[in-house]
């Protein structure tokens, strides 16, 4: 150590007695070893700098030098404590004068050192204006708490000498550094708690407000634009302006922004004829440039205003009405927890209580039911996970951060506050702007236990106090523990820890942080294992959280359904939806996703119950009548969970929903003669150019109708396929008589040879015949005429039946994608290389000569549907079952039957040829229900050729209806009973399966998907459900398994054999 003193002696010659320098040098040496490297060159310079050359005056420093080094060596840095205090001395007015004062009044030596070695912004206030020195001398000054009125007169008595408004502002900047200084100094002595610090420096922030705002009002605005006067013009407008954030918790510290909101009373012109909204716009914009400006003197306090409605994009002021109806309409959570901290600050106070009076409903609301406490919560934790979140891309160390890290600052803030909006409706004594405040009174009603807010008081004190002690050093908004750790040994020696500090403080950071964090967790849980809180799981963002959580309601794609959740509660990117909205989304969500998990395809069901809700908008007034009628989202949901093609119509035509709503709509089936009579109504009340359109709408309106009863269990698949047969026969029979009326006055009354009038008739084949239409069945017809002749005005009837024909495939068919049924005439004699409709005689001679045994089976379900059913249809039926049932079949007819069903079982399992294929990959065959083994065509041969073989001689069994057939088979005896439950349950079995396959899509699917996903909600539209027993794949292709070979068993038994 003595060869370290000679070195610095060499190098470093002190104006000081030797015993003074050695006591010095040995203090520099100890302080080097307790506290790491110092620059011993630099503190010798400064003092040295301090005793100067002038004799008298290094005699009054000796008086002094010993008991400052030491002060200096205590403060947070020395070699900056020491070298700033030279720089003081050196612009000081006299160094002498200083010198005695503090050899008189040594009790001074720490406050001064502290000032200089705890600030490098303190320092440089003293440095630059020397002339405080004396604040922070005085007793009186130190001592005294500064209300705001109190700085608001002491401004004003500095104001009222000037008239120049710069040098007014100027005044203003420097009054703040000035208190800055007083205020941040008592802080670091600790001679208050820090919610005295927080206090003054808000105070100090509503004096220097108040002042921008009545510079900015007097000698601004009113010259230039008048005085704003209410809508009346009969009275001054008023205005406000409202602190928020920690300014409004008078919780303000020395680098913080000041959150302001501006509003005034009424909408108006001033006496100069100028908008209210105007004239504010412009004194706030003046007001937040005064307050905000960087200049020589430093600035007043920045302005932030990003807590209005709005936010970046809202004005920057309202009328009081506005802000009530933006608050009552569209004020968020997060601005109910922003508007517990708004308190008037500046300008007319009265009326901003009036602000604050109309906000408290608001803010503070009486009655919350659970889903509203949940959302609070989790608003506020997923709030605050956000903010963590960016800090770590940020790459900010979240440990080190005293303002929003784990357990810091924010984390007490938040748990108050939600505490506050849970509570503060029922408890006044809650709703306080301040946190300290409220923590006692949430203590007091036992609405938090003692010990917790014993501990978030201890921590927020404290860590609003290392905040400050941050801040204080540079003046710069700074929220992180320095990493350096010399820095942070100076932050530790800030905050008072002299022994061992960087250890102790580490201690009591951590301390306090954890059990912020733990308390923090603990108010904001919302955990339920048997409840699924929808406002936490559309805010959450963990992959295998939302799996957890969404994946047990069915969905495939969970993401996608979180995202559809979450759009249906908040809005799409373009349209964000209001409180409200997403209030009443969150009570019905529990219900919407029971429904949506009872839906075939729970995914499909989301998209499409979306889609509709997007379509329909009103999302408010929905929501609420999907609560309060179950009935109707269960049968929505169903519908956009079975079927693309009926989901499709609803959203084209969202009014279909309101047929939801009346009760009788899917209750009862609509007979044959209510179709009719519905049909010709609407041609009869629609003008031409406009009737396949009504038409085409009356369908969708029935089938939507017809699917639903299905859907929802209101009837069976027979009373569904009947249904769907007879609209299509209602609507073909009032085209027909429209086609017919036009083509009639176009080309005259057709007339066989002996001017008899000639009829029309249409004979229904295949699945229409047998009153068996699917959701996507074509429609197989046959045209058939009395006889040959022309019409009235010369045309040949075979023309003008064939023009009839084909208008009605045409208009029928549509364009433009307005399809409402397709025709198919290829049943007809001769295919398609025949005509388009034939006479009686020309029917005859083709079944006498040329028809084969499948156009014998084919006529087993012929029935005539529209036109002259009575005469001509009765004519025709008898020349076809004189045909279909004239002999019974031979054994080679039935071997042709079995050969045509291989022939047709064959072509069905051939694997599709596709690009994969041919580039040489394989695609799996596929199981065809209609046509494939055991399926549907097994049932309808098997029980046509028995009709063929028995209707020869009993002409009961002579119907176009499948089931129907197969009960007149067992009638007479035909049939065992077996066969025929066996039949009829297959039959039914596959049909519904056929049923769901093509519900889908609207097209005539018959393959069972080969997808598991697919086939899991194919089983599920027929209603089947997991086992812990069996997967409900697995059930389905049991029973698809088990009717298929009772099929094929008994096509062998009665055919084959």
């Amino acid at each position: 150590m003595h060869c370290i003193q000679r070195k610095i002696m060499t190098d470093n010659k002190l104006s000081l007695p030797q015993h003074q320098t050695e006591e010095i040098l040995h203090l520099l040496t100890s302080a080097s070893n307790t506290y790491g490297h110092l620059n011993s060159e630099s503190i010798l310079r400064s003092i040295q700098e301090l005793s100067t050359d002038d004799v008298e005056i290094q005699i009054c420093f000796a008086d002094i030098v010993v008991p400052l080094f030491k002060s200096c060596l205590n403060t947070p840095n020395p070699e900056a404590a020491i070298t700033n205090f030279s720089r003081f001395a050196h612009v000081a007015f006299n160094r002498k004068w200083i010198y005695q004062l503090l050899h008189d009044a040594p009790f001074l030596i720490d406050t001064v050192l502290l000032s200089f070695g705890a600030s490098s912004y303190l320092s440089e206030i003293l440095i630059r204006n020397p002339i405080y020195f004396y604040n922070i001398i005085d007793a009186n000054v130190m001592d005294c708490t500064k209300t705001s009125n109190t700085m608001y007169n002491e401004l004003a008595n500095s104001l009222d000498r000037y008239r120049d408004i710069d040098q007014k502002l100027r005044i203003i900047r420097r009054y703040k550094r000035r208190e800055s200084l007083r205020i941040a100094l008592r802080d670091l002595l600790q001679v208050e708690q820090v919610e005295t610090t927080t206090l003054e420096m808000s105070n100090l922030a509503e004096a220097t407000l108040q002042h921008c705002y009545e510079i900015g009002r007097d000698q601004i605005m009113k010259p230039k634009y008048g005085v704003p006067l209410n809508e009346e013009s009969n009275a001054p407008c008023q205005f406000a302006i409202i602190g928020m954030g920690k300014f409004g918790g008078y919780e303000l510290n020395f680098s913080s922004d000041i959150d302001l909101i501006f509003v005034y009373s009424d909408e108006g012109q001033t006496d100069k004829g100028v908008d209210n909204s105007e004239y504010y716009s412009r004194l706030c914009e003046f007001i937040i440039n005064s307050m905000s400006e960087v200049t020589a003197d430093g600035y007043v306090f920045r302005v932030d205003i990003r807590l209005r409605p709005e936010s970046s994009a809202g004005v920057i002021i309202r009328s009081m009405e506005s802000y009530e109806s933006y608050y009552e309409g569209w004020g968020d959570l997060w601005e109910r927890q922003a508007l517990i901290k708004a308190r008037p600050v500046a300008g007319d106070i009265a009326f901003g209580d009036e602000f604050i009076r109309m906000i408290q409903p608001f803010v503070y609301q009486r009655y919350l039911d659970g889903v509203t406490l949940n959302e609070i919560k989790a608003d506020i934790r997923n709030t605050k996970a956000r903010i963590e979140e960016r800090l770590v891309g940020e790459r900010v160390d979240l440990d080190k951060h005293v303002k929003l890290g784990p357990g810091a600052i924010r984390d007490i803030e938040f748990t108050v506050q939600c505490l506050q909006m849970i509570h503060g409706g029922q408890r006044k004594s809650l709703c306080s702007q301040n946190t300290l405040e409220t923590l006692a009174a949430l203590k007091e009603n036992a609405l938090l236990h003692a010990e917790d807010a014993d501990a978030l008081s201890d921590a927020y004190r404290f860590l609003r106090r290392l905040e400050n002690c941050i801040q204080i050093e540079a003046d710069q908004q700074r929220y992180s523990v320095p990493a350096k750790e010399n820095e942070e040994i100076q932050l530790a020696r800030r905050l008072k820890y002299y022994d061992e500090p960087l250890e102790k403080f580490r201690q009591d950071y951590q301390t306090h942080k954890s059990r912020v964090r733990d308390i923090f967790e603990k108010i904001m849980d919302i955990s339920d294992p048997d409840q699924l809180d929808i406002a936490v799981l559309i805010s959450q963002d963990n992959p295998e959280e939302i799996e957890k959580k969404l994946g047990k309601y069915g969905f495939e794609n969970v993401r996608e359904a979180h995202r559809l959740l979450r759009q249906l509660a908040n809005g799409s990117d373009g349209q964000q939806f209001s409180p409200a909205v997403r209030h009443t989304f969150f009570k019905l969500a529990p219900t919407l996703l029971k429904c949506l998990s009872a839906a075939p395809d729970p995914d499909m069901a989301l998209r499409y119950f979306d889609a509709f809700a997007a379509k329909v908008g009103a999302r408010s007034s929905y929501y609420t009548m999907f609560m309060e009628r179950r009935g109707a989202l269960e049968a929505l949901t169903s519908v956009c969970g079975s079927s693309l093609y009926l989901a499709d119509l609803l959203i084209t035509s969202p009014e279909l929903f309101d047929l939801l709503t009346v009760p009788t709509f899917t209750e009862f089936p609509k007979t044959l003669k209510e179709k009719q009579d519905e049909a010709i109504q609407i041609l009869a009340n629609t003008p031409d150019q406009h009737v396949l359109r009504a038409i085409r709408r009356y369908k969708n309106d029935e089938i939507w109708r017809i699917a639903l009863r299905n859907i929802i269990g209101n009837a069976d698949l027979p009373t569904t396929t009947e249904e769907l047969s007879d609209l299509a026969e209602a609507i073909l029979h009032a085209i027909y008589q429209q086609i017919d009326a036009q083509l009639r006055e176009e080309h005259g009354t057709p007339q066989s040879e002996d001017e008899t009038p000639v009829t029309f008739a249409v004979i229904a084949m295949g699945k229409f015949g047998g009153r068996d239409l699917n959701f996507s069945s074509d429609l197989d017809v046959m045209y058939v005429y009395t006889a040959d002749g022309n019409t009235s005005k010369g045309l040949p009837n075979s023309e003008y039946f064939s023009l009839l024909g084909l208008e009605l495939v045409n208009q029928l068919s549509g364009d433009h994608g307005l399809s409402i049924y397709e025709l198919d005439l290829r049943l007809r004699p001769y295919g398609t290389g025949g005509a388009i409709a034939l006479p009686l005689e020309g029917y005859q001679n083709y079944y006498d000569n040329s028809a084969e045994i499948w156009e014998r089976q084919a006529l087993t379900r012929a029935r005539v549907i529209a036109g002259d059913v009575e005469n001509l249809g009765n004519q025709y039926m008898e020349i076809a079952h004189a045909y279909c049932y004239s002999e019974p079949l031979t054994s080679d007819g039935i071997a042709e039957i079995v050969h045509t069903r291989q022939r047709k079982e064959a072509q069905a399992i051939r694997k599709p040829k596709s690009r994969r294929r041919r580039s040489g990959r394989s695609q799996k065959s596929t199981t065809n229900v209609k046509s494939g083994y055991g399926g549907l065509v097994d049932i309808e041969f098997a029980v046509q050729t028995l009709q063929l073989i028995h209707g020869t001689e009993i002409s009961s069994v002579r119907v176009p209806n499948t089931l129907l057939a197969i009960d007149r088979l067992h009638s007479i005896g035909v049939l065992t009973e077996q066969q025929r439950a066996s039949l009829s349950e297959a039959y039914q079995f596959l049909r519904r399966v056929e049923n769901a396959l093509r519900i889908v899509h609207d097209r005539a699917l018959d393959a069972l998907p080969t997808n598991r996903t697919e086939l899991a909600h194919l089983a599920k539209r027929l209603g089947y459900e997991d086992t812990d027993e069996t997967p409900i794949v697995e059930a389905f292709l049991q029973d698809y398994g088990k009717w298929t070979e009772t099929t094929r068993a008994l096509f062998n038994e009665i055919l084959v054999k």
